[in-house]
């Protein structure tokens, strides 16, 4: 789990990396950098976390993989949709 989960978490803060650099570079403030620095660390600490979990037999090693790294990687997908998007209304009509 350990070893698959490096693969799965750089994949996935690639991804994060690409959704929080969104923004304008001539706006004071550094909220994005503050942001990417929090999800890492609290990122790494879930992967710690779930090596114990798995280790101790509390939850099963592909239950762990999916919910981990399948919740950052829908995470880091809603980043990419809105920095995309510009963070429109989902049901928003569009003009006709």
């Amino acid at each position: 789990v350990w070893r698959v989960g490096y693969v799965f978490a750089t994949f996935n803060m690639v991804l994060l990396s690409i959704g929080l650099s969104a923004g304008n570079p001539r706006r004071a403030g550094s909220w994005n950098l503050i942001v990417a620095l929090l999800a890492f660390v609290v990122y790494f600490n879930l992967l710690n976390l779930s090596q114990a979990w798995v280790a101790g037999q509390r939850f099963s090693a592909g239950g762990v993989l999916l919910g981990v790294h399948g919740g950052v990687l829908a995470a880091a997908l809603v980043l990419l949709f809105k920095r995309d998007r510009g963070a429109m209304p989902v049901f928003a009509r569009a003009a006709a």
